[in-house]
C-alpha cells in the first residue's frame, strides 16, 4: 500500500491536480496491480473532482471529521465523505492532529460509518494506545523526518521493527516521513512494513511517472 499524499502542494492542486491524476491513471492502465498498491489523497478542496473525474483510481481522504452532516460549515463530515464514494481516510496526520482524548472515539465513529481509517502516530507509545480503537492501519511518522528526504526506514530501523511488532496481527503497519526512493520502500518492506506514506518525493518529482514506477517496483519483484 502506497499512499500519495498531495497535501496542498501547488504542483498537485487546483487545475494541476487533473494533470497529475491523468498521469497516475495512465500508470494504472499500464501497470499490473496498480490499484492494489497505490492510493491517492488529494487536497481536500480537490477531493470531489478527483473522485468524479477519475473513478477508477483509489482516491482517499486526507482527513475526515467524526461528525454527522448538516449545519457544519467548514467541516468534512463522515456522511459527506462517504457519499462521494470514498472508502478510506487518513486521520491524525502530524500536520492535522486530533485531540488525544478524542482520537480513539473518532476512529471508531468513522469506521462504524463505513470508512476505513489510516491513523498516523508519532511514536510507538501512541501506536499502542491507538490499537484499542482497531483502526484499519496505523502509520508511524516521526515528525522530525517529514519532508526531510531522510527515510524513517533508514534512520530509525529499530523503532520501525518495534512498531511493526506492536501492530503484528492487529492492524496494517505503515511507515512514512522522508520516504523518497524505491530503495527506501524496499528496506521498509524487508523490515515488515505493509505500506508507506509519501508526499513531497512524489509531488515535487521532475518526472512523476518515473517516480511512481520506482516506488511500485519493490512490490513487483
Amino acid at each position: 500500500m502506497i499512499i500519495l499524499n498531495f497535501k496542498t502542494y501547488p504542483q498537485c492542486t487546483g487545475q494541476k491536480v487533473l494533470d497529475v491524476l491523468k498521469e497516475l491513471d495512465n500508470n494504472r492502465k499500464n501497470t499490473d496491480d496498480f490499484n492494489e498498491i497505490v492510493y491517492i489523497a488529494p487536497a481536500m478542496i480537490d477531493l470531489n473532482r478527483a473522485v468524479l473525474d477519475f473513478p477508477e483510481l483509489n482516491i482517499m481522504c486526507q482527513h475526515t471529521d467524526a461528525i454527522e452532516d448538516g449545519s457544519k460549515t467548514g467541516w468534512s463530515p463522515v456522511p459527506s465523505i462517504k457519499n462521494l464514494g470514498v472508502e478510506i481516510t487518513m486521520l491524525n496526520h502530524s500536520e492535522h492532529r486530533v485531540k488525544p482524548n478524542e482520537l480513539k472515539n473518532q476512529i471508531r465513529f468513522i469506521q462504524e460509518n463505513g470508512i476505513k481509517v489510516v491513523v498516523c502516530c508519532e511514536d510507538t507509545k501512541e501506536a499502542s494506545k491507538l490499537l484499542e480503537a482497531k483502526p484499519y492501519a496505523i502509520a508511524y511518522e516521526p515528525k522530525e523526518l517529514i519532508g526531510s528526504g531522510r527515510s524513517v526506514s533508514n534512520e530509525k530501523p529499530e523503532i520501525v521493527k518495534e512498531f511493526i511488532e506492536i501492530c503484528s496481527g492487529k492492524t496494517l503497519p505503515l511507515i512514512g516521513a522522508g520516504v523518497s526512493t524505491g530503495k527506501d520502500i524496499k528496506v521498509g518492506l524487508e523490515l515488515g512494513a505493509k505500506g508507506f506514506l509519501i508526499a513531497s518525493a512524489f509531488t515535487k518529482a521532475e518526472n512523476r511517472t518515473e517516480k511512481i514506477n520506482e516506488f511500485i517496483s519493490p512490490y513487483l519483484t
